[in-house]
């Protein structure tokens, strides 16, 4: 068993508690919000079918209580942040990876 981890993201430690998850039908992508509590939320984007993995930082306040009742959302191509505490809901491309402004 290796661990699966974004490897792009050396200087930053991805640490926290999982939030929320979602899947693709026939999971083979799996996307988990984490709160890391004291930094920058951020989404857990697994590939399963080629074992790779990216980590997307969130543009969402990293104090309080912001990922209190958050969900993540499946549309198409676009995989959404919100919840209770989340003023603005933030979308992620799933094809590339990126938070969409």
């Amino acid at each position: 068993q290796r661990v699966i981890a974004d490897t792009r993201q050396a200087g930053w430690t991805m640490r926290g508690y999982p939030v929320a998850r979602a899947a693709t039908a026939n999971e083979s992508s799996v996307y988990t919000l984490y709160d890391p509590n004291g930094n920058y939320p951020f989404v857990h984007a697994l590939d399963t079918q080629h074992a790779t993995a990216v980590c997307i930082g969130l543009p969402l306040s990293w104090t309080g209580n912001t990922l209190d009742g958050a969900k993540l959302t499946l549309s198409g191509t676009r995989l959404v942040v919100s919840g209770p505490h989340i003023e603005k809901p933030v979308a992620i491309d799933t094809t590339t990876l990126s938070v969409v402004h």
